[in-house]
């Protein structure tokens, strides 16, 4: 798993056995290991993974996702030293963007 990330928790939540579980710094880490069999899973999102496969041009087909640890919504985080107003207004736009969105895909039963 990939240290620091928000998988770390969900994998640490999911019972496993820390001393099965190898960290790593980066996504690019935990796929080289990956490739070189020394681990034979990864808990990462599916988005990062199709960026990493694609950055070291790897074919997704090589690939296969065996077991859904958790589902998690997108977020955003901020440094300890940005203001609670810079904050809070982030999070109204957000809130906006993300009610129009739903009304499209609402609106085009997308």
């Amino acid at each position: 798993m990939i240290r620091h990330d928000a998988t770390e928790q969900i994998v640490l939540d999911a019972n496993f056995v820390e001393q099965q579980i190898v960290e790593t710094n980066n996504m690019y880490q935990a796929l080289a290991m990956f490739k070189a069999d020394r681990v034979e899973l990864m808990a990462i999102s599916r988005s990062g993974l199709r960026k990493a496969i694609s950055e070291k041009m790897l074919q997704v087909d090589d690939f296969e996702e065996v077991f859904l640890l958790d589902t998690v919504e997108d977020y955003f985080a901020f440094s300890k030293d940005v203001p609670d107003v810079v904050i809070n207004a982030f999070q109204r736009a957000f809130d906006k963007h993300k009610r129009l969105n739903l009304a499209l895909i609402d609106e085009f039963k997308l």
